[in-house]
This record gives structure tokens, sequence and C-alpha cells, in this order.
């Protein structure tokens, strides 16, 4: 008992010379909404990525498609198209690990977010960009994979159309997200979330 008749206060219950972590400050609405779209965004491309590259080895290893009629494009298509699926997952895996970094506000993972956006929205032009050039070669490959089918040759050019038109849809589909990182993780108010943040 104290001398003013009170208990003494019990012992604390953790070491007071314990040098514990600090919580993270608050993450900004910005990298949460972004961070979770990021790595749903990442699984799925993984997963189509990961799909068509097992398309591609099956064609050119047996000359069969998950497809339908296997389409016979030139080895060094096939061989480009296989590179393109390779970079495509390893941006997937820098997306998926940086914004789970970001969801605990890591300094590396907005800078890694970052290179993902500007490598994302360069592989994306200029594979949109071979597509196109291609493309003839590309048309020629799937008529001669269905010599019978007659509608192929009086719809080659709305085919030709169709497959540009379907192209830069997905560029443009494939540039929204990285082109939101590099706008929004840019605002000071987000950086400063990533710099303040004592375990970055």
């Amino acid at each position: 008992m104290s001398d003013f008749g009170q208990a003494p206060p019990p012992p604390p219950s953790y070491d007071p010379t314990f040098s514990y972590a600090q919580p993270l400050k608050d993450r900004p609405t910005a990298v949460t909404v972004l961070g979770i779209i990021g790595i749903i965004w990442a699984i799925l491309n993984m997963l189509c990525v990961g799909y068509t590259l097992a398309g591609t080895f099956l064609t050119m290893s047996t000359g069969k498609s998950l497809y339908g009629p296997a389409v016979k494009l030139p080895h060094w298509m096939m061989i480009m198209s296989t590179v393109q699926g390779l970079i495509g997952m390893v941006l997937c895996v820098m997306l998926l690990v940086g914004c789970i970094g970001a969801m605990y506000l890591r300094k590396w993972a907005r800078s890694l977010v970052i290179a993902w956006s500007i490598a994302t929205l360069l592989v994306a032009t200029v594979s949109t960009i071979l597509q196109i050039v291609f493309l003839p070669i590309t048309v020629d490959a799937i008529k001669q994979s269905q010599p019978n089918n007659p509608a192929l040759n009086q719809a080659q050019g709305m085919m030709q159309w169709i497959m540009i038109g379907s192209t830069v849809f997905v560029w443009v589909i494939a540039c929204i997200l990285p082109f939101c990182f590099l706008l929004i993780w840019n605002k000071p108010t987000v950086k400063e979330a990533f710099e303040e943040n004592v375990q970055a």
C-alpha cells in the first residue's frame, strides 16, 4: 500500500528497455486501392500468360494447338511470341511483389511498381506495333490453316481491320493501370507515405 492507501500500479506487461517497432503510418487510400487492383491484375495476367505460353510450346513441339487448327506461323514469330510471353511473366511477378510490398509501405515497393509501369508501357507499345506490322503474315498463316473456309478469303479485309482494332484495344487496356500508377503514386502525399515509413 502507498502512503495514500492505494496499491502501486502493476508492472508493465512489456519490457520497457526493448525497442519496439513503430506502427505503420496511415496508408493512403490510393495505395490501398491500386495495390489491391495490382495484385489481382498480376495474378490474372500470370494465368493468361501461362496459358498462352503453354499453347505456344505445344504448337512448336507437336504442331497442334489448344485453340483448334494449328496456325503455322514462321518459326521466328513463334520464338518472338515466346520471348514476349516470358517478358510478360517477369513483369507480372514484378507487379505482384511490388504491390504486396506497397501494402506495407515499403519504399522499394513504390520504386519497383514505378519501374514496372514504365517497362509495361514500353513493352505493350512495342508489342502492339510488331503485331500490326506482321499482321499480313498472321492472316496468311490463318488462311493456310483453314484452306477449305471460303469466308476467310471473302472477309480478309474486314478480318484485318478487326484484328487491328482488337490489338489497339488490348494496348489501351494494358496501359491504363501503369498510367494510373505513374500518375497517382508520384503525388507528394503518396511519395511521403512511402518515404516516411520507418520500416521501409
